[in-house]
């Protein structure tokens, strides 16, 4: 500053641009001889000027805002949220070069410490300056704040040319930690609701005025038989809808503001792009409505008068009064309203004889609860015997038949309107046939926690009345509207046959699904069997079965339907699996030398598989049909896709070898199965034929045809006088042999018979 001293004048007059930054600078806080240099006129230029180097940077922001190059200050700004240590600071950009902001920069300091913030704020009892703190948009939360202390704040634009003017400054006020506790105390506490009426873990996240709509409306569906208790609990017994109304919920979404949804399914639905307003009415009614009254309970009935007491809400809102609204039952007359101050009212002028319905709301000057409970009380001296005569909640509404089968009815109804946001419910369901006169005042019932019930077991074609009532621990609600509902008529069951996937190539190892479809009332019972083993079974029209890992036996596909009317029924069909050749064949075959013999495979697989015999595997050497081999193939031989594979060896010798393999391939594999052939010793049995023959009294005429070890059956053969001791003659020629001695007289028969022919 020194070295460019006698420039002065002309580099401040430069910087000012013949503008006078002085109102700039005072209000930034530059001392008067920093001043000077705001309005650039300066002559002369000393080290008293030395001081002004810390104020440089509001220096150069005056500069700036001259220009007109820096942001307008913000504008707007709030605290809310304040909490004992940390608050919620709002504020909006200014219009002026909006764009141009790059951040923002917020100052504040205690004006009143409490005790536990001197140390933070003060040094030796010198008050420390502002803190400030950056941000790149509002809102911003001011933490480590201390307790019991009030506070100043504002906020300024930065760009890349400077800061703004400061904002307007804002006080507030954290409170003390027992003040925060007692406000939590009795502040109503959405998530608690929930907890009360046993909201499940999942839907939670919509226990929360500031849910994401992302999670909203992901939850929705998902939640949507729960959505009546959540919708009471974010109601918290309020009336909001003069807020919605006013900011542009449709007429058809405002019961949505007073806890409920109409009977028309679709309003969950059209109401979700309006959520985010009734959320915002939602959370700034709770603070500032009044809630339900509670243990609305009648003390005294007499002939024309009822004394009602209450309790009060209790959260921390002030109640300005209570309204106490009163009907005959009979529906004919207009409801009347009274206004008290106090927690109990006498009502008289009433009808002796008549049941009224009586409900509390509370008042205040920004709007009304919700009824929490309905009185029904009979204005008559003794009517009520049990004494105390306590408000329970107004009955279900809205019955609807869902669905319904020959031997079921499935009803769906709202839960009450006029309830506590805490109280939970079990619902009464009574039902019972018409056409019964003699059982006209006798119902069956069934209880649940749901709004909706199936009824099991009813009797086809058969008109049914239903009604609900709703239970808390207070007692039970008056009757709902009365729904009458037919079951429909019952008919056999019918079943299609199954159809299989894929159509035309089922592998082996792979995967199919099969089809059963059905028809019947009541809904039949239907079952799916694979060569008759149950794999699958449910109560159904249309059930889908898919099978892993087929094998090659699972060809036999049935639908089995029975609905316990007619006669149960079958459909099959039978399939076909695509497999890899499977050979089976005897391991070993013996043989005697010289002798024929037949070597069998049975080989199982499809498509149709080409069939070989091999000599050798490994050489591919192949037998041929013809000379001393002879080959034949039986198809289908035990069902669609067996074969019987033979080779025929007419004379078998030591040099034909010793194993022979049967080959089969198609597209899924090939199986080369391996028979083995061992040479068999000719049986040596030494029979003394002339002794047996001498033993079995052959008579002498015949005695020529036995020698010692063989039957000459050539002598014996043109000889009548032989016949009779043919018999012997065989069994002494079969010896223990008894095939060979069956077989031989078998054909001496046929040759009798063929002689005896010839002489006739």
């Amino acid at each position: 500053m020194i070295v460019c001293a006698p420039w002065a004048a002309e580099t401040f007059s430069c910087l000012a641009n013949d503008v006078d930054h002085s109102d700039c600078c005072l209000e930034r806080g530059l001392p008067p001889l920093c001043v000077e240099l705001c309005s650039g006129n300066v002559t002369k230029i000393d080290y008293k000027y030395f001081k002004c180097v810390d104020y440089f940077t509001d220096y150069r922001s005056c500069l700036m805002r001259g220009y007109d190059v820096l942001p307008g200050p913000p504008t707007a700004i709030s605290v809310t949220n304040v909490k004992p240590t940390f608050a919620l600071l709002h504020w909006r950009p200014s219009e002026l070069h909006a764009a141009s902001i790059s951040a923002y920069h917020a100052f504040f300091r205690p004006i009143q410490a409490g005790r536990g913030c001197k140390s933070d704020w003060f040094m030796d009892n010198i008050e420390l300056a502002y803190r400030g703190v950056y941000t790149d948009s509002p809102p911003y939360v001011l933490e480590h704040l201390c307790p019991e202390t009030q506070y100043e704040v504002y906020v300024q634009a930065v760009n890349t040319y400077g800061t703004s003017d400061s904002s307007a400054r804002v006080l507030f006020r954290t409170p003390s930690l027992q003040q925060e506790k007692r406000l939590e105390d009795n502040t109503y506490n959405i998530t608690k609701c929930c907890e009360n009426v046993n909201i499940s873990p999942g839907c939670m996240p919509l226990c929360d005025y500031n849910a994401r709509m992302t999670h909203v409306r992901a939850l929705a569906s998902i939640c949507a038989g729960e959505m009546s208790s959540l919708l009471r609990c974010g109601v918290g017994g309020r009336n909001h809808r003069p807020c919605c109304r006013r900011r542009g919920v449709p007429t058809s979404c405002l019961s949505v503001c007073s806890g409920s949804f109409t009977s028309d399914r679709a309003t969950p639905a059209l109401c979700m792009p309006y959520i985010g307003n009734i959320m915002m009415c939602l959370e700034e009614g709770v603070g500032v409505l009044p809630g339900p009254v509670t243990d609305l309970h009648a003390t005294k009935v007499t002939n024309g008068s009822v004394t009602l007491v209450w309790q009060p809400p209790k959260e921390n809102v002030t109640v300005g009064a209570y309204q106490i609204q009163y009907q005959s039952v009979d529906k004919h007359s207009a409801s009347k309203t009274i206004n008290v101050t106090n927690t109990a009212v006498t009502l008289t002028n009433l009808t002796a004889g008549k049941l009224y319905n009586i409900f509390v709301i509370s008042l205040n000057e920004e709007g009304k609860s919700l009824p929490s409970s309905v009185l029904t009380i009979n204005a008559t001296d003794g009517a009520h015997s049990e004494g105390v005569v306590v408000g329970v909640p107004s009955a279900p509404h809205s019955l609807v038949l869902d669905s319904k089968t020959a031997t079921s009815l499935t009803i769906v109804w709202q839960p009450p309107e006029l309830a506590h946001p805490t109280d939970s419910f079990t619902y009464k369901l009574h039902f019972r046939a018409l056409g019964s006169p003699d059982e006209a005042d006798i119902y069956n019932t069934t209880v649940t926690g749901a709004t909706a019930r199936r009824l099991e077991d009813l009797t086809p074609n058969t008109q049914y009345v239903l009604y609900v009532t709703a239970m808390n621990k207070f007692g039970d609600s008056r009757p709902s509207e009365t729904l009458l509902a037919w079951t429909d008529p019952a008919y056999p069951a019918f079943v299609e046959t199954p159809t299989v996937h894929p159509i035309n190539l089922i592998v082996e190892g792979g995967t199919m699904t099969v089809l059963c479809i059905a028809m019947g009332s009541p809904p039949p019972t239907v079952s799916l069997y694979i060569s008759g083993v149950l794999i699958h079974q449910d109560v159904t029209r249309h059930m889908v079965t898919v099978v892993h890992n087929v094998t090659r036996d699972m060809t036999e596909i049935s639908c089995y339907a029975d609905n316990g009317y007619g006669t149960p029924m079958q459909t099959s069909r039978t399939i076909t699996i695509s497999r890899r050749p499977q050979v089976t064949a005897q391991a070993t075959v013996q043989v005697v030398a010289g002798r024929s013999v037949t070597l069998e495979c049975t080989v199982d697989a499809w498509p149709v598989p080409s069939l070989v015999w091999w000599r050798d595997p490994d050489g591919r050497v192949p037998v041929i049909h013809g000379g001393n081999y002879a080959i034949n193939k039986i198809d289908d031989f035990k069902g669609e896709g067996t074969y019987l594979m033979q080779l025929t060896i007419r004379s078998f010798n030591q040099s034909e070898g010793d194993s022979y393999y049967c080959h089969a391939s198609n597209a899924f594999g090939t199986f080369t199965q391996t028979i083995k052939l061992e040479m068999a010793k000719p049986l040596n049995i030494q029979i003394e034929v002339s002794e047996c023959c001498r033993v079995s009294n052959v008579s002498d005429t015949c005695m020529d045809a036995c020698s010692f070890d063989e039957l000459d059956f050539d002598r014996v053969m043109n000889r009548e006088e032989c016949i009779p001791d043919f018999g012997k003659l065989m069994k002494c020629a079969a010896g223990k042999r008894q095939s060979l001695f069956l077989t031989a007289w078998l054909l001496l028969v046929s040759y009798l018979n063929c002689q005896i022919v010839g002489v006739a």
